[in-house]
């Protein structure tokens, strides 16, 4: 299941998806439920197969290590007895043990001998060595001078002295009955003169052993006759029996202190499988299931037991499930993928050409299509055209009404400086008659002075009604443009009794200056037409460098905008005055011009009534001096 669910993370259909969706299969719901059901058998049954093969693979290889870790484990507790049981026949031989058994109250040949049985000891692996009287008494020891010194003691109760005396041999597993620590005893005759005179011995102990199985983590028991656990890699399982004991096994481990002290609690061995040499067990219920293999050390009269955990048999039977059914998926996968790419194949032919049918039908409605769309968009072009040169006349037409509207202002202001020209001429006239030539001269001055403002007054009129360049931007100065819309302007402020208050600052912005006039005229009078019936009218006009920006604002105390139509002050024929009063283009255009300057204009009502025209241009850097400015 784990290959099914792989193949479906990637991306690619899992065999239940194309059993479902294949076309080369029966459509009903009833052969697909059944073919949907032999193919998760058929992964199923691949995937049980191949996890017990897997399982069978991983026991058998179990088994073989477990042999070879059997065969060192049998081998190092021989080899540690092996090392060891020539010594005590060694003193059996030895004319200094002989000696020191007939002479006993011999304290020379007592202490020889001690010292001799430490320099045995040391270039040996036993632990000790002893030799006892036909008493059992130990009259020489190898730890003499060691606390816990075998001199002195008695051990004619231990089974190995008793089997030397009878047998000339013996050996013995038990805990020391004086140093209280465990340990394998061989024991050996002394004899002199053929009849028997003592008994040698030498203790050999096993914790530098059971030291490599427990670094190693093994897991190993070695049993004696009884099979009581006498050797162990695990602490807990020491002095254990495996079996139950019987009274007289019982009586005799008592007579013969073997295991002094210790309980000999059982332990639970429950089998759980495997075969007759390599059974599964649990050890005192636990979950873990162990491969348990023995051998018998026939000449010490024990067995040696490993033990082996069998967790690598359960994730190889895992990693087996997961292989035969992923590969049995992917085959089947595969299998129905060709048969069904077979099907698709087939079926794109069919499609292809009817795909080619239908696009050959369309080509031919869109070509026509595209013709029509052709000539819509022609004449979309022209409609364009036509509509940009209208709007142009429009605006031409809103500048000559503006015009129109200030011809009595600019009559006015040139009907001063024309009848001081009559005056002053008339007066110069008389002084030249009369010699005042100095007089006369600066008479003819002033008359020269009169008709430059005529002439600048019509100058204004003149640019002002002149079609301007468009998207023109270069460094302009926009407090002149601002004067010279305020002198087209100052007559009708005359007339509805505005009052102007300008704060100006000398700043140069990229644009074109005639066109920021004519946008500057207009907001200017838009402002009068809205102070026009208000008592106090009141217009202030600034102008101001920020960041980068010239900002021009054009403020009035008059009504405001309304705001339900505030976004649409600037929409082309939207007006707030009456009939007749004004096209509505007054703003648009201004707009217009400053969208062409890359500028922004907005408009907006001031808290405490008016309304506030801001507009705003990029900032001239390095400011010019402007020809005829």
């Amino acid at each position: 299941m784990r290959g099914l669910l792989l193949w479906a993370q990637e991306g690619y259909a899992t065999p239940v998806q194309l059993l479902y969706s294949s076309p080369v299969l029966d459509r009903s719901w009833k052969n697909r439920t059944l073919l949907v059901a032999a193919g998760l058998a058929f992964v199923a049954v691949s995937s049980f197969a191949t996890s017990v093969v897997w399982q069978a693979r991983a026991e058998r290889s179990l088994v073989q290590a477990g042999e070879q870790r059997l065969s060192l484990v049998v081998a190092s507790v021989r080899s540690a007895v092996l090392q060891n049981d020539h010594l005590p026949l060694a003193l059996a031989l030895d004319p200094d043990v002989r000696l020191a058994l007939r002479q006993p109250a011999n304290s020379d040949a007592i202490d020889l001998l001690n010292r001799k049985l430490s320099l045995l000891v040391n270039a040996s692996s036993g632990a000790a060595l002893y030799v006892m009287d036909l008493s059992g008494l130990t009259i020489a020891a190898s730890n003499w001078d060691e606390p816990g010194s075998f001199l002195g003691q008695n051990y004619a109760f231990r089974s190995y002295f008793e089997l030397a005396l009878e047998r000339e041999r013996g050996a013995f597993y038990a805990i020391g009955a004086t140093t209280n620590r465990a340990g394998y005893f061989l024991s050996r005759a002394v004899r002199d003169g053929g009849r028997v005179i003592g008994v040698a011995v030498v203790k050999i102990e096993f914790d530098d052993v059971e030291k490599v199985w427990a670094d190693a983590d093994e897991s190993v028991l070695v049993t004696d006759a009884n099979d009581i656990v006498f050797l162990a890699s695990a602490g807990a399982w020491k002095y254990r029996a495996l079996s139950a004991l019987s009274e007289d096994v019982q009586d005799e481990i008592a007579r013969t202190q073997q295991y002094a002290g210790e309980a000999l609690t059982p332990m639970a061995i429950d089998p759980v499988g495997g075969s007759e040499t390599a059974s599964h067990i649990r050890i005192d219920g636990q979950d873990k299931v162990l491969l348990s293999q023995s051998a018998p050390l026939a000449e010490l009269g024990w067995m040696v037991h490993q033990l082996t955990d069998i967790e690598p048999m359960a994730l190889a039977r895992r990693d087996g499930a997961i292989i035969g059914g992923s590969a049995s998926a992917l085959l089947l996968a595969l299998v129905l993928a060709f048969v069904q790419r077979q099907r698709m194949l087939a079926e794109e032919r069919r499609a292809r050409i009817l795909l080619e049918d239908r696009v050959e039908a369309r080509t031919a409605e869109l070509t026509a299509a595209n013709r029509q769309l052709v000539s819509e968009i022609e004449e979309r072009e022209r409609a364009e055209r036509d509509l940009r040169a209208a709007q142009a006349e429009l605006v031409q037409a809103e500048k000559l009404a503006a015009l129109g509207r200030m011809s009595a202002a600019i009559a006015h202001e040139v009907n001063q400086p024309l009848g001081a020209i009559r005056t002053s001429a008339a007066s110069a006239a008389l002084l030249v008659r009369q010699g005042e030539t100095v007089e006369a001269s600066e008479t003819l001055s002033r008359i020269g002075t009169l008709a430059a403002r005529a002439a600048a007054i019509t100058a204004h009129l003149r640019n002002f009604a002149r079609k301007g360049r468009s998207g023109v931007r270069e460094p302009f100065a926009v407090d002149r443009s601002l004067r010279r819309a305020l002198d087209l302007s100052r007559e009708a402020s005359n007339a509805v009794d505005v009052e102007i208050v300008t704060d100006i600052e000398q700043v140069m912005a990229l644009g074109s200056a005639l066109p920021f006039e004519q946008v500057a005229a207009n907001l200017i009078r838009n402002a009068m037409d809205a102070v026009a019936t208000k008592s106090g009218g009141r217009i202030e006009i600034t102008v101001r460098r920020k960041a980068g920006r010239v900002e021009v604002r054009v403020i009035d105390n008059g009504p405001g905008f309304p705001q339900a139509d505030i976004d649409k002050v600037f929409d082309p024929f939207f007006t707030t005055k009456e009939v007749g009063e004004g096209l509505g283009l007054g703003l648009s255009i201004a707009y217009g011009m400053v969208r062409e300057f890359s500028g922004t204009i907005r408009a907006s009502n001031l808290p405490g009534g008016g309304a506030c025209v801001c507009v705003e241009l990029d900032a001239a850097e390095h400011p010019v001096e402007l020809v005829g400015a």
